[in-house]
């Protein structure tokens, strides 16, 4: 009994650190060329990041220790594992005609320095982000953002739940949460990893700006200054309706049974293809930012007010 009540403690705790593994094995991978299965160790680190809350909530065994230890491992695996492979991605690629150098009039020491500097930009915005999560009390402003209902009455509906949280303030997140913002900077790389450069031609090889030096140190300053930006973003928090709820329980038979096959689904379409599978989730959620920015300013309100 002792063993399986070590178990559940630990459990969430194992994933965040399998998320760090993943994250400093993609590092491994980019130093010696091998920018595919990096991907596939980023897009793991995601899911497993996604992963210890929902089984720290499930198991009820949240902690003071398992939140920081994830914000720290966080820093690792989107702040400087991502500005480490996007280094050596920019060190593999060749020289353009017209690159960042002759763009700007300098030399291309000066040039690989400003691409050096765009990577510790994204490591750097990536700490300030998460403390700047952690110092405002974020989370638990968004945890009292929820519908409260009577003991002796049932939860809300689920559709009024996500109605209700999209419609809060304090839900929306404050700037591009870590790993999303990981993701983005490994767009490049999986843009030209994935099958598209063989049906849209220049996009996706090295030469294209989508994916060139310049492009790549273009999307690292970007997401860097989106980290620390105060635009709101749509969080997955609001998709619970309640701050103990888990994307691991559901409410009838008929949810449960559909998730795991929802899983299993999603799970073949990522394992035949890796990075459109990856491109397509960074697209749909670019999509969605402007979604975001029109409802936050149009429509939400704050539950307090």
């Amino acid at each position: 009994m002792h063993l399986v009540q070590a178990f559940k403690w630990a459990a969430p705790s194992i994933l965040t650190i399998g998320a760090l593994l993943c994250g400093l094995t993609a590092v491994r991978f980019s130093a010696e060329g091998d920018f595919g299965d990096c991907i596939k160790c980023i897009f793991l680190a995601c899911v497993l990041d996604g992963l210890d809350g929902h089984v720290a909530r499930a198991l009820g065994t949240s902690s003071a220790m398992g939140f920081e230890l994830d914000s720290l491992c966080d820093l690792a695996n989107f702040g400087v594992c991502p500005a480490l492979v996007l280094h050596f991605w920019l060190q593999k690629l060749p020289a353009e005609s017209g690159d960042l150098a002759s763009l700007l009039g300098v030399s291309l020491r000066v040039a690989s320095m400003i691409e050096w500097g765009a990577c510790c930009a994204h490591a750097g915005c990536c700490a300030l982000r998460l403390a700047r999560f952690n110092v405002s009390g974020r989370a638990e402003q968004m945890d009292q953002q929820y519908l409260t209902s009577p003991k002796d009455k049932p939860k809300p509906p689920v559709t009024s739940a996500i109605m209700h949280n999209v419609l809060q303030k304090r839900m929306f997140f404050e700037g591009l949460p870590a790993p999303v913002a990981a993701a983005y900077a490994m767009f490049p790389i999986a843009l030209s990893l994935s099958r598209l450069p063989t049906h849209l031609g220049a996009i996706g090889e090295a030469g294209a700006w989508a994916v060139g030096r310049r492009g790549t140190t273009g999307v690292l300053a970007v997401t860097a200054l989106l980290m620390v930006s105060s635009v709101p973003t749509l969080s997955s928090k609001m998709l619970k309706s309640d701050r103990k709820d888990t994307h691991l329980h559901s409410r009838s038979v008929f949810a449960a049974l559909l998730k795991p096959v929802f899983a299993a689904a999603l799970l073949s379409v990522v394992w035949f293809y890796p990075f459109e599978s990856f491109l397509a989730l960074v697209s749909l959620h670019a999509l969605f930012v402007p979604v975001g920015l029109v409802v936050y300013y149009g429509f939400a309100k704050d539950k307090e007010a």
